[in-house]
């Protein structure tokens, strides 16, 4: 029996209506998807993701590179259980609500023909990331759905996808989101879970801000000089917040919002990765 669709709209919320998967892809009429980036770091404490290489009998992008877990979300489905199901199903990975991070929801828009078929696809995906340190080799995977998966350094990742340099249909969107979004520390570094946090979040604004403080400070606010030191309070500001806020980091930093997230609307605008480089976890109107 073929698996049954909400279909949606343009943000992602259900109409009411379903549709046969295969219909959604032949008239590409928009559903919902999960995709799950699992994450770590490698030897040298650089980021790795882990890709899969499709199975060929797959009915879209067969052979080809891919996400780490992705799947449709069956009617009635929520976003986050389909993505749990997925991992658990594709690669033998038990993963709890709270393990996984949202990064974004992303409208995908893409017309092919794979096995002499017409296939229109018009999805939103729902994005997370899974930290998970487990030798490639140990995953359990889906031999139905998957020929193999692969551990690779993000950058090197993110400059294949660019360049096209292998066979893929990675979104580089969904990559520099990992890039800017995902902070990676090994246990007990980094600025975030230090002992001495306050001291070092004053003592880092120095190099950039208190020098200008010292130099534009005290004069009279006429002139030149206003603008200087606007501008100088407006760099202690944001320096202020990158070293308050706590990062995007899934080895134990900010708190989850993947249970509800995702249902968030994108609306005009929305579902763009937040050009903050803390590594918040909000989607910017």
């Amino acid at each position: 029996m073929s698996e049954r669709l909400d279909i949606v709209d343009e943000n992602g919320v259900p109409t009411g209506e379903t549709v046969d998967r295969e219909v959604a892809h032949r008239d590409g009429i928009r559903h919902r998807t999960s995709h799950v980036w699992i994450v770590r770091l490698g030897p040298d404490d650089r980021m790795q993701v882990l890709v899969q290489k499709r199975a060929a009998g797959k009915d879209a992008f067969p052979g080809c590179w891919d996400i780490s877990s992705a799947g449709h979300i069956p009617a009635g489905d929520d976003w986050v259980a389909s993505a749990l199901r997925e991992l658990r199903e594709e690669l033998g990975v038990e993963a709890k609500p709270e393990d996984l991070k949202w990064l974004g929801n992303r409208r995908v828009e893409h017309d092919g023909i794979f096995h002499g078929k017409p296939f229109r696809n018009r999805q939103v995906s729902a994005v997370f990331a899974l930290h998970l340190d487990r030798p490639a080799g140990e995953f359990a995977i889906q031999e139905s759905e998957i020929e193999s998966v692969e551990w690779t350094d993000l950058d090197d990742c993110i400059e294949a996808v660019r360049r096209n340099a292998l066979p893929n249909c990675i979104s580089l969107q969904e990559l520099r989101w990992i890039k800017r979004k995902v902070w990676l520390y090994p246990p007990g570094e980094g600025p975030f879970v230090s002992a001495s946090h306050g001291a070092y979040k004053w003592l880092s604004i120095f190099p950039l801000a208190w020098w200008r403080i010292f130099r534009y400070g005290l004069l009279p606010l006429r002139g030149g000089k206003r603008r200087n030191r606007i501008a100088t309070a407006n760099q202690c500001f944001w320096w202020f917040r990158f070293f308050s806020y706590p990062s995007y980091s899934l080895s134990g930093g900010a708190g989850n919002r993947a249970s509800t997230a995702p249902n968030r609307a994108l609306g005009p605008g929305r579902g763009r990765p937040c050009s903050s480089f803390w590594g918040c976890s909000c989607s910017t109107p």
